[in-house]
């Protein structure tokens, strides 16, 4: 069992390498992009309302792109102000449901 985080960034950074890591894992033909495109999509939202900025449609992937784009939106969280861990609490928790949705 792995030992609780010790902060909300920490907890957002080891889920989303568990995230990637079972994304690059899965063949191109084994991504599930109508599941994992949604998921990414609340990330996103997330992350740029926490930036203050307004929802915007993240880009058709191929599949092997989607792990590259979960480090994009995890690493834009990673600089905002980790004072206010809403945000950060929201992306563990959308994190968590992808890996369980992804086969």
């Amino acid at each position: 069992m792995l030992p609780q985080p010790r902060s909300a960034a920490e907890a957002v950074e080891r889920e989303a390498a568990r995230v990637v890591a079972r994304l690059d894992a899965l063949s191109p033909t084994r991504v599930p992009v109508d599941v994992v495109r949604p998921w990414v999509q609340d990330l996103a939202d997330v992350v740029r309302a926490a930036e203050g900025l307004p929802p915007h449609a993240v880009p058709d992937l191929a599949p092997h792109g989607w792990a590259d784009l979960v480090r994009v939106v995890v690493g834009d969280l990673v600089l905002l102000d980790p004072a206010d861990e809403e945000p950060w609490w929201q992306v563990r928790e959308l994190l968590e449901g992808l890996r369980r949705a992804l086969p």
